[in-house]
């Protein structure tokens, strides 16, 4: 568990929501995956195949979010909740805060995946939120 040095907001200008916030307790640190379109060429009878980038960037963050509850069927009724109240079919921007630091937004952003679980032997009643996220490119903001 570590203290999260990153505010992470989805759709910062119209409904925002706070995914994690300054001090908040995560997993671990943030995954920031980049990935592009890449075709393969096999040549025929060639020693190795060919590769050529093809652009569409996908960015992505991947991270998990610790949070408390009052007992164990508040945490579960708080999965639940959660998840029935995610934005579907939405396309919005992310902004990413580094504490201290810079202000990133993501353009084009899909919550692509959403994972609530129980977090066993806790000492209170505790869930693991993983979230996933893609989304198009990145600009830095004030």
């Amino acid at each position: 568990m570590v203290s999260s040095n990153w505010k992470i907001t989805y759709d910062p200008t119209g409904t925002p929501r706070i995914l994690v916030n300054y001090g908040g307790r995560i997993s671990d640190e943030l995954e920031i995956p980049w990935s592009q379109s890449v075709q393969d060429s096999p040549r025929l009878r060639a020693a190795s195949m060919n590769y050529f980038g093809r652009g569409n960037v996908a960015n992505g963050l991947r991270f998990g979010v610790f949070n408390d509850h009052a007992d164990d069927a508040t945490a579960r009724a708080w999965m639940l909740a959660l998840v029935a109240g995610l934005p579907t079919l939405e396309t919005k921007t992310l902004k990413i805060e580094i504490n201290g630091g810079a202000k990133y937004l993501m353009s084009q952003a899909v919550i692509r995946a959403v994972t609530p679980r129980m977090v066993i032997n806790a000492p209170v009643a505790r869930t693991l939120t993983q979230y996933e996220i893609t989304g198009g490119g990145w600009a830095v903001t004030t």
